[in-house]
């Protein structure tokens, strides 16, 4: 014990648990995503996206001890991930110049990658704005000055159909979510070096992964409050 709490003191153990609670929050975030895109199905029967989402969300529900067990791991990674996160960047900011440190800028980055690897300071904070507005709005019911919206417990298709015919609240949705890509394709990428995974032999294909889990979060959610503003599901 007395070891593994060493090593969590270690600039090393925290990045590792890092990367651990990432991977955590990584699948978190590719299986909300694909369940929320139930309401697609919609476009095509609107009674059957209605029930596919409402569905699920009494799935989820119909055993609350799984539930809060899940709501308290997720909780307790984004704590971790959090903390860490902040404490690694203080470090990183008051560490003295060292001549064998390199710029991430000399190595082979694409353009989207330098950006998303800067971004990443911005949209780890603007990310846990958008999961407290979303657990707020669509998780606990919190009201929201939207004319002539009501949440109704355990009906995600109507709160859904409620909120995004709001032109600021689907913008919101699309906005964090344009960040959340890049933050999950950055992070996707740093997971495999963090926990010592990486080799140059993988490297196009640890690339080619994080950008389509990235683009299939992305376009999923965002096609969501897309599809719904413009009234095509309803």
């Amino acid at each position: 014990m007395q070891s593994t709490l060493r090593l969590v003191d270690t600039s090393v153990g925290k990045k590792a648990l890092v990367g651990l609670t990432g991977a955590i929050l990584f699948g978190f975030v590719i299986a909300h995503s694909l369940a929320n895109a139930l309401i697609l199905f919609a476009l095509y029967d609107v009674e059957l996206g209605r029930e596919l989402l409402n569905g699920y969300a009494a799935l989820m529900h119909a055993v609350p001890e799984l539930l809060w067990t899940a709501r308290s791991v997720l909780l307790g990674s984004l704590l971790v991930h959090l903390a860490l996160s902040i404490q690694l960047a203080r470090q990183n900011a008051t560490a003295r110049p060292s001549r064998y440190r390199t710029d991430a800028n000399g190595t082979d980055q694409s353009a989207l990658q330098k950006y998303a690897r800067y971004t990443m300071i911005y949209s780890g904070p603007l990310i846990l704005l958008y999961v407290i507005f979303h657990i707020a709005h669509l998780t606990v019911g919190v009201e929201l000055p939207i004319e002539g919206y009501t949440y109704a417990e355990l009906r995600p298709y109507e709160n859904m159909i409620g909120s995004f015919t709001v032109p600021w609240i689907s913008a919101i949705y699309v906005a964090a979510n344009l960040f959340l890509g890049l933050h999950l394709f950055h992070g996707g990428q740093a997971l495999f070096n963090t926990l010592g995974l990486r080799h140059p032999k993988w490297d196009p294909r640890t690339r080619g992964a994080a950008m389509a889990i990235a683009s299939l979060v992305t376009v999923s959610n965002v096609s969501v409050a897309v599809v719904t503003s413009l009234g095509l599901v309803g």
